[in-house]
This record gives C-alpha cells, structure tokens and sequence, in this order.
C-alpha cells in the first residue's frame, strides 16, 4: 500500500530517517502502524456483499490485511489479534448451480447463481466432490497474484473433497474438513503431509470448516484421535462450558436442529467473551452466509478481519435486498442474540403492512 504525501500530511506525518511516523493521540506509530490503521478502518467501511464474487473479493482483502498486519508483528494496540499459532477460518459462500438441478427452481440462471444464497443440501446432489468443484476457483482467486502460491491436490479420497493450496512460504489454506475427514487435517497439523506447516509462524487457513466437537470425531475408541481432536478444538479438558464449541469458531450455543437456526455446514466464529481464550483457538478472517431461524426471520451475517461482526436485514432469504444493520459485535453473535434481532426486525417490518 502505498502512502501519498498528501494522506501524510493531512495525518500530521512526518518522515525520521526514511520511515513515515504519524502523530496519533500525542504519541508517534509506525509506518507499519499506520498501514494496519487503515486496513483496519478499511474493514471497518466494507459493505455487505451481495455475490459470491464480491465475498471472495473481500476475503481477499482479509488476507491481504492479516499479511501486513503480521509481517509488522501486530504492533497496533487497537487491532485485535489472531492466536499465536495463526488458525484461522474463512467462511465463503459457494454458487449454487442450481439450473442443473432444477431449472425452474429460485435463484436458476447465470447471474442469480453468483447471488449469496442460502444453501441447502438438495444443491449438492454429488456431495463433497462437487462442492470442491465449486469452491476451488474461488480459493484459486483468494491466492492469485501471490508467489508460490498454487492448489497442491486432494488429501486422500477424492470423493472426501479436502483440498489442499499454498500461499507463499508461510501460508497453507485447507478447503471443506468436516468430522469424517478431521483426521486428515490432524495429519496436516502434526506434518504428516510435510514439515512447512509446522514451522514457527506458519498458517493455516481453513476453507468453509463443518466439523463439531471433539466427541464427534472418529470412533468411541480412537481415544488419542479425539484427545488430540480437542487440543485443535481448543476445548479445555473438564471444562464443560467448551462443550459443543468447535475449532471453527462455534459458541456452545451454535445451531443445530433443535436451536430454531438454520444454516449451512457449521460456520466459523468465534466463542463467547466469557471463554478462554486459548493458543488453538481458531480466528474468523472473514465470514458471509445467509442465516434462517425458526421465527421467520432472515439475515446476513458477515465478518472481515479485522472488522466486528455485523447481522444485516436479508427479507428475501439471500443477498438480492440487504436491510438495515440490526446487530454490530466485537464477538460472534450467539443464536439467541440472532433470533431476537431478526425476530424484531420481521416485527418492525410487518408494521408497515
């Protein structure tokens, strides 16, 4: 990024032996402060997205903010921060191709199938395989421009539809791990698929994650498979109120059937401001998709690093018409916080009919 003078001046810069520092409230930062500065403003002004384009496009930019913010080691006291050992979860929405299903269905047609739906497991008739097909070009494009950055393949079967990116030396990007195939990201953590990941400041990306907690994973008997399962999860042993959180960022009150939200596979956040915060715990870099709950209320739920997560307004169950902001949070809002204020927000709306 690159700083005109005018912008320098117009902040009360000044330059001391060739790095540009800043005044800011009666103190002096760096050029590298100033840079994470704005790139945290910058998250600050995103507007929603409404395409899945304009969502990879903004994951893109979450990246780009974490490399800045990370080759300058942090240093910006207002910027929150990734875990030490960079775990982080991107939530993207993926096209449906939904005219190959059915052609007379909502959201058919070339341009509509580029719209932020929610998606539903009727659209993925081939499962994880034709998942992957549809989110390879967009991790294809989050990488793009960066060098030594290139897909490396699936891990395992095909058909389980884990894929596999780097993203210069120091990043390493992990697409759809669910509890079935956890173990194969546990096997990348501990450098069964070789050593770079678990070199000093490496990371790992997890692309669209919908695993749960650690006694989901593998068979009642892999006891040492779920031990470690948990120490990813970040789940602290004995300590209930980390029951049902999962290293993709789900609170204990994340949805499942009975919670009155619907959503897609399990979504990245992050937990509750009570929890422990802890050195496996997984950091949301950016996060889009279409909530429902049960009382009929809709909404878009959005993150970008390093940004607060916001709940828009989504009436028409996608991203074709974004309402009003209705909730802004440092944390990830729980489900009962997204059932009140989407609940409120249909009861506000109704009173205009």
């Amino acid at each position: 990024m690159r700083l005109g003078t005018s912008v320098l001046h117009n902040k009360g810069a000044h330059l001391h032996h060739g790095c540009a520092h800043v005044h800011r409230r009666g103190r002096l930062i760096s050029r590298h402060g100033l840079l994470r500065c704005y790139a945290s403003a910058s998250a600050a002004r995103l507007p929603p997205p409404r395409t899945c384009n304009q969502a990879v496009l903004q994951a893109k930019g979450a990246i780009r903010a974490f490399r800045e913010a990370k080759a300058a080691g942090f240093r910006n006291e207002g910027t929150p921060q990734p875990c030490p050992q960079y775990w982080l979860t991107i939530e993207l929405p993926v096209p449906v191709k939904r005219s190959l299903v059915n052609p007379f269905a909502a959201g058919a047609g070339s341009e509509a199938e580029d719209l932020i739906l929610a998606n539903d497991e009727s659209d993925w008739p081939g499962g994880m395989q034709q998942r992957f097909r549809a989110l390879r070009p967009q991790v294809d494009q989050l990488i793009e421009g960066y060098p030594d950055s290139k897909f490396l393949g699936l891990l395992e079967a095909d058909a389980d539809g884990v894929g596999l990116w780097t993203c210069g030396a120091d990043m390493t990007l992990c697409g759809q791990v669910t509890n079935p195939t956890f173990p194969t990201l546990v096997k990348l953590l501990d450098g069964g698929y070789g050593s770079r990941v678990i070199a000093p400041g490496h990371t790992i990306i997890a692309i669209n994650p919908s695993w749960g907690n650690s006694g989901e994973i593998g068979q009642f008997w892999e006891r040492s498979l779920k031990k470690r399962a948990a120490e990813i999860m970040g789940e602290i042993p004995g300590d209930e109120s980390t029951k049902g959180a999962s290293s993709s960022g789900r609170s204990q009150e994340a949805p499942d059937a009975g919670s009155g939200l619907s959503s897609t596979a399990g979504a990245p956040g992050t937990s509750s401001s009570t929890q422990q915060v802890r050195p496996s715990q997984w950091e949301p870099l950016f996060h889009c998709r279409i909530v429902r709950t049960s009382r009929g209320g809709t909404g878009l739920l959005h993150r970008a690093w390093p940004g607060p997560w916001r709940v828009y307004e989504a009436p028409a169950g996608n991203a074709s018409e974004i309402g009003e902001l209705v909730l802004k949070s440092d944390v990830r809002p729980s489900t009962q916080q997204l059932l009140d204020v989407l609940g409120e927000a249909k009861r506000e709306a109704r009173k205009w009919f």
